[in-house]
């Protein structure tokens, strides 16, 4: 990832909290090149900041997860049950 991609997905998802739910969400696709993307992805924009960035929004999270979780894709579901779960540790 160039550090101008790298830029640009921090300034993403700080400016643009809808970014935030979608890469969180991904990091636990069943897909795994989507799956590392978004970790590498999530590492490299929250630079150590995630807890708090989720905290901040955590009610459009939880929106965005029961809604996804609703998905008619079974991979879309897993993946926000999975991350409904790690909201409660």
């Amino acid at each position: 990832m160039t550090a101008t991609f790298a830029n640009y997905c921090i300034n993403s998802v700080i400016m643009r909290p809808i970014n935030l739910h979608c890469t969180i969400h991904y990091r636990y696709y069943i897909a795994e090149g989507v799956k590392l993307y978004s970790q590498e992805t999530w590492r490299r924009a929250t630079a150590g900041r995630g807890v708090a960035l989720v905290e901040e929004h955590l009610d459009k999270v939880v929106e965005f997860y029961v809604t996804q979780s609703q998905a008619s894709n079974h991979a879309v579901r897993e993946a926000s049950c999975t991350c409904i779960a790690e909201l409660g540790q």
